[in-house]
């Protein structure tokens, strides 16, 4: 079926060679010699015939056109030439030469036919409108169906406005109306109105045919073609073919690059097409597909460059590195692009300011930024697929360029950090691991982020813990805890107060929680207390505002009570009568009300029910929920 779509596609878009535009120019030519032998005689004969009184230059150019029978009635693929400088193509676009000569005056001659109901409201509206190019031919069709019911009324989704009637003309007088009318209308164009009689698209593409841009009407071609064949693949609505604006806009684009291209000024046309490229990524993604070919056309086309010093190049290629990493979160394209972008403006002080529109560093410091954050997206996807080793070159790689690059942003340096601790933890060194994460809390520290810093001080806990160093362990989870008490951030308390809470409970060979469970109950009670107030914000805050933690209170609550439940030594049915009934029904009853999982307005949404509240593990192979 996608093979027929294409041959369809591909057949609907006529194709012109350079061949058969100089036998169309050659054929004119002898056309307008033998013109000029035609008589005065035979000028009145071809008059008398037509029935009306053309003018000679209107009587040559129809003898020309009724010379080539195979452009007879449509001309819809091939242009016809109308004057002798060979600078303007002009077609009948598929238009019956009947009505283009009765109704068109552009084609030649008045109206052949007196009749009356051609000079309605609508008639005159339609023509007014599609010469100022701002309706179709189909809409003016069906606004038209009910015309004789009632007075047609100027509603809001019509594109025209229908004019008054004229009751000061009698039927004798219509031949004068209609030459004031005509006399009225701007002269119309053959490009105008072959746009509105094929689809728009083609017409674009004849275009850039008929200007010799040959290798822009290629490129136009295949994306048309991509977009209509993306349709068949899954349930994506072509774009780039219903939106004429853009379309056009492309277009000029393209013409201005092979300017440049026919120059040998590759330099400018990637400069061109980079441009291109950014206004399509300034929309929503599904314009994003057509950034990324015209990307990679200007990487292309930069390579042909040499009197730049390469500076084209690392710029397109930073542009889509960048593109690839942030939009479409391909890691391992985005290094090899920001990789050779690096190599190419080691020392140069380049930058993109220009196309990107806003203040950049210089393109070395910015891929310097970009690949270090590509490498640790690679490596934290083959991370999570359990393929550890082979993240660990990546992140070695990105720690590497931390070492030798002083341009880098804090917030990288600190990921990268984080990651090759959690890549170290991950094959077993957790010893390496440990330093990592001592090096991270030291730069959060010092950028002062206490999300990060407590997100250090956990993974160091889970660290020690692994080693069975529980008094060290012991010792972060308190940091934690006591870290957010400094930051004053309630979320922070009642996480660091849980984890603390759990900490005791799964471990009664801990020196202080041995032979009681009170030490748990009384910090797991103050992460309870910690999450209630939280819900109690939540309540008489709109959803729009909720915090990415909100969502989940339910859950670490739920989680909580059945902690607490388990520090008393209770069974599960007795947990429940810890419950504050008439507090947590109200919140149940307004997230059951207020909180839709799939309402388009919430930023966030709220995690599943089958995955259930989350805990982490202070005992060997031993879990809260489990042991609930």
């Amino acid at each position: 079926m996608a093979d027929i779509r294409e041959r369809n596609v591909k057949d609907s878009i006529p194709s012109t060679d350079e061949d058969e535009i100089l036998e169309e120019l050659e054929r004119n030519e002898e056309l307008t010699e033998k013109a000029k032998h035609l008589t005065k005689n035979d000028l009145n004969k071809m008059r008398v015939n037509s029935k009306q009184s053309f003018s000679d230059d209107a009587l040559i150019r129809q003898w020309k056109i009724n010379q080539i029978p195979k452009y007879g009635r449509r001309a819809r693929t091939k242009p016809i030439l109308e004057r002798k400088n060979h600078k303007k193509f002009e077609c009948l676009c598929d238009i019956d030469k009947s009505f283009s000569r009765h109704y068109i005056p552009h084609f030649g001659g008045g109206i052949k036919r007196e009749n009356e109901e051609f000079l309605t409201p609508h008639f005159i509206a339609y023509w007014k409108n599609i010469r100022e190019g701002v309706t179709e031919i189909d809409e003016w069709k069906e606004a038209c169906k009910h015309k004789e019911e009632e007075e047609p009324k100027a509603e809001k989704g019509l594109l025209f406005h229908p004019l008054p009637k004229f009751p000061g003309y009698s039927k004798r007088d219509i031949k004068n109306f209609r030459e004031q009318l005509v006399s009225s209308f701007r002269p119309l164009n053959c490009r105008e109105i072959r746009r509105f009689r094929i689809p728009f698209s083609e017409a674009l593409y004849l275009e850039l045919q008929e200007d010799r841009f040959f290798d822009s009407a290629k490129f136009f071609k295949s994306l048309i073609i991509q977009d209509y064949l993306a349709s068949n693949r899954s349930n994506y609505v072509p774009t780039l073919t219903r939106h004429r604006n853009r379309m056009q806009y492309l277009v000029q684009f393209l013409k201005l690059a092979e300017k440049f291209s026919k120059r040998k000024e590759y330099h400018k046309e990637a400069i061109v097409l980079l441009k291109s490229g950014k206004y399509f990524n300034d929309h929503n993604d599904s314009w994003w597909w057509l950034s990324e070919e015209l990307y990679k056309k200007a990487v292309k086309v930069s390579q042909k460059s040499v009197i730049d010093g390469g500076k084209s190049e690392a710029i397109s290629r930073y542009i889509f590195g960048t593109f690839l990493l942030e939009c479409v979160n391909l890691g391992q394209l985005a290094q090899e692009q920001l990789s050779r972008a690096k190599e190419l403006s080691d020392g140069k002080d380049w930058n993109a300011e220009s196309i990107l529109q806003k203040k950049q560093e210089p393109v070395f410091k910015e891929c310097s930024n970009y690949l270090c954050q590509a490498l640790i997206t690679a490596s934290k996807e083959l991370r999570n697929n359990k393929k550890p080793e082979d993240a660990l070159p990546l992140i070695h790689r990105s720690y590497k360029i931390c070492l030798e690059s002083n341009a880098l942003r804090n917030d990288i340096i600190m990921e990268t950090y984080f990651e090759l601790g959690m890549t170290y933890k991950s094959l077993g060194l957790i010893e390496w691991a440990k330093v990592a994460f001592k090096k991270f809390i030291e730069i959060a520290k010092f950028q002062n982020i206490p999300k990060s810093i407590c997100d250090g001080y956990l993974e160091l806990a889970l660290s020690y813990r692994g080693e069975d160093d529980l008094l060290r362990c012991h010792h972060c989870l308190v940091n934690y805890l006591e870290t957010a008490k400094f930051h004053e951030d309630e979320n922070l308390i009642a996480f660091g107060n849980r984890y603390i809470g759990e900490f005791h409970l799964n471990n009664n060979d801990f020196p202080s929680s041995q032979g009681e469970t009170q030490l748990a109950e009384e910090f797991l009670r103050n992460a309870f207390d910690s999450y209630m107030k939280q819900y109690r914000e939540c309540l008489t805050t709109p959803l729009a505002s909720w915090k990415p933690e909100h969502f989940t209170l339910q859950h670490d609550v739920e989680l909580t009570r059945t902690l607490i439940g388990l520090a008393k030594d209770l069974f599960e049915s007795d947990i429940k009568d810890l419950r504050p009934d008439a507090l947590l029904d109200e919140i149940e009853e307004f997230l059951n009300t207020s909180l839709n999982k799939n309402d388009a307005r919430l930023p966030y949404q709220a995690p599943s029910e089958e995955a259930g509240p989350k805990s982490v593990r202070f005992a060997d192979g031993v879990n809260a929920e489990e042991n609930a």
